[in-house]
C-alpha cells in the first residue's frame, strides 16, 4: 500500500492533539520533531486484505484504470504539477493556522502568544530557521469561521524536512522560554484550550504571476 507523506510545523501552544506522538515539551501538543513526517497508512481505514466485496473485480478494474489515468497525467504535464509553471513563479512556503477565539478571550490569547509563540518565532528568525511570521485578525464571517490566521514563512519545502540540528536548536529555544517564564509558562500553555479552538491548518506556497 502506498504511503502519503505530509508535513507538520512547529506550533507553540496551538493545542493540536497528537495522541500517538510524543509531545515536544515547550511546544504544547506538538510532535517531538517540528519537521517530522506524518505518514498516512490508509485513506479510508479499510483493510483490503481482509475485505473482498462481491464486486471486487469491478472495483479492481476501476482502481487500475484510475491509477493509470493519474500516472498518465503526471508524466504528460510534469511542469504544471512539480516544475516551474508558464503562468507563475514559485515563492516562499507558508504554514497557516486558523484560530477560532472564544467570546471575549481575544486579548488573553494574544497576551499568551506574545510570551510563547511570538517569542519562539523571533528566536527562529534569528537562527534562520524561518524567514518571517505574522498574524492576521478579522471578525468571523459565521459561527464556524476563524478569527485569527497565524502565518509562518519558510524559504522552501525543503525547510520542512527532518533536521537534527534544527531539533537541537528547538530544544534550546524551549529551555530559554521556559526559564524566562517560570511557572507562568505551564499555566499559559494549558489555558489555551480554554480560550480558543484550532479550526484548521494548511501549507501553501506563495506564487508570482508572470
Amino acid at each position: 500500500m502506498a504511503v502519503i507523506p505530509m508535513y507538520t510545523l512547529f506550533l507553540y501552544g496551538y493545542g493540536i492533539k497528537t495522541a500517538d506522538c510524543k509531545l515536544h515539551g515547550c511546544v504544547k501538543d506538538m510532535l517531538k520533531s517540528p519537521y517530522q513526517h506524518v505518514i498516512i497508512l490508509s485513506l479510508c481505514g479499510i483493510n483490503l486484505k481482509k475485505t473482498k466485496p462481491k464486486n471486487y473485480k469491478t472495483m479492481k478494474k476501476i482502481l487500475i484504470s484510475t491509477c493509470g489515468a493519474l500516472l498518465f497525467c503526471l508524466f504528460l504535464t510534469p511542469s504544471g504539477l512539480f516544475g516551474q509553471s508558464d503562468v507563475y513563479d514559485k515563492g516562499t512556503v507558508w504554514q497557516l493556522t486558523m484560530v477560532k477565539l472564544k467570546a471575549n478571550m481575544g486579548d488573553d490569547y494574544l497576551k499568551g502568544l506574545s510570551k510563547t509563540w511570538k517569542a519562539s518565532m523571533d528566536m527562529m528568525v534569528k537562527e534562520n530557521m524561518i524567514k518571517s511570521y505574522k498574524i492576521l485578525s478579522g471578525a468571523a464571517a459565521n459561527d464556524d469561521d476563524f478569527d485569527l490566521l497565524l502565518m509562518v514563512e519558510f524559504e522552501n519545502m525543503a525547510s520542512l524536512d527532518p533536521n537534527t540540528d534544527r531539533d537541537k536548536k528547538m530544544d534550546e529555544i524551549e529551555k530559554k522560554i521556559k526559564a524566562g517564564m517560570g511557572d507562568e509558562y505551564k499555566n499559559t500553555i494549558s489555558n489555551y484550550q480554554n480560550i480558543r479552538e484550532i479550526s484548521g491548518s494548511k501549507l501553501m506556497r506563495e506564487i508570482y504571476l508572470k
